[in-house]
């Protein structure tokens, strides 16, 4: 056993699967100090989001693409029963809101969830052609 491992202390298959489910956070706004609620998401949803941005060729999705922190910031944002805050209708109304509230929320999302604050989505492109 080298030094930074410890026998018995491994997780098991059941334990994994079983513990790992949904997290949820509490965010305050920078500019107001209100609260959002942030949920994490399964791999399957990170998956899905991903590839909801490009076309089955793997070309992006023009309006998808240019509003992913908005359609991230819908997917992410929920009350306190977990039910989703925004729906992709407003998308839009997103859009029009302060930049860098959005942007900054889009941030925390995409921190919490698992993606990277500066991801490059263009492999995703590349993924959905194969």
């Amino acid at each position: 056993v080298g030094a930074n491992e410890r026998r018995g202390m491994t997780i098991s298959r059941d334990g994994f699967l079983n513990k790992f489910g949904r997290r949820y956070a509490v965010k305050k706004l920078p500019v107001s100090g209100d609260e959002v609620r942030l949920r994490s998401l399964t791999a399957r949803e990170m998956h899905d989001f991903r590839r909801s941005l490009v076309d089955r060729a793997g070309k992006p999705i023009s309006q998808r693409w240019d509003n992913q922190d908005q359609l991230l910031i819908a997917l992410v944002v929920v009350d306190e029963e977990g039910r989703p805050v925004f729906t992709e209708a407003d998308v839009e109304q997103l859009a029009e809101c302060d930049g860098g509230v959005v942007t900054w929320l889009a941030g925390r999302c995409k921190e919490w969830t698992g993606f990277l604050p500066d991801d490059d989505w263009s492999p995703i492109a590349d993924a959905a052609k194969n």
